[in-house]
């Protein structure tokens, strides 16, 4: 995942898809795997996303330009920083595509998962 720049892309179109805004097409994330802290730095594009827009970035990034994670190799899991402790998203890798999908696990919550696209382009 660190090895490429990734852009998110429109998804399969199924019910699970987030469907992004236009403010997020043109934003780029890079995943930084550090011994003691990873990272994930968003690099926004032109397009400015407005109240209620951007969800994907909103729920991330808090209003950051990144946020720190942890990541569960054995799992395929990363948690962000500013999650609760029910919430994490499941990794799923396959060359220069990535698929993270939100998960819940608190039984009480009704919250289905949601599927995120992207593409990555080779870090310079």
């Amino acid at each position: 995942m660190g090895a490429y720049v990734w852009h998110p892309v429109i998804g399969n179109a199924k019910e699970t898809d987030y469907n992004l805004d236009d403010c997020e097409m043109d934003n780029s994330y890079r995943f930084i795997f550090q011994e003691k802290s990873n990272q994930l730095n968003l690099d926004k594009g032109v397009k400015v996303c407005e109240a209620n827009k951007g969800a994907f970035e909103e729920f991330i990034f808090k209003d950051k330009n990144n946020t720190g994670f942890t990541f569960n190799k054995e799992k395929g899991t990363i948690k962000f920083a500013n999650q609760d402790q029910y919430s994490s998203y499941t990794v799923v890798v396959n060359g220069d595509k990535l698929v993270l999908t939100s998960q819940n696990n608190n039984p009480a919550a009704f919250v289905r998962p949601v599927k995120y696209y992207f593409k990555g382009v080779k870090a310079q």
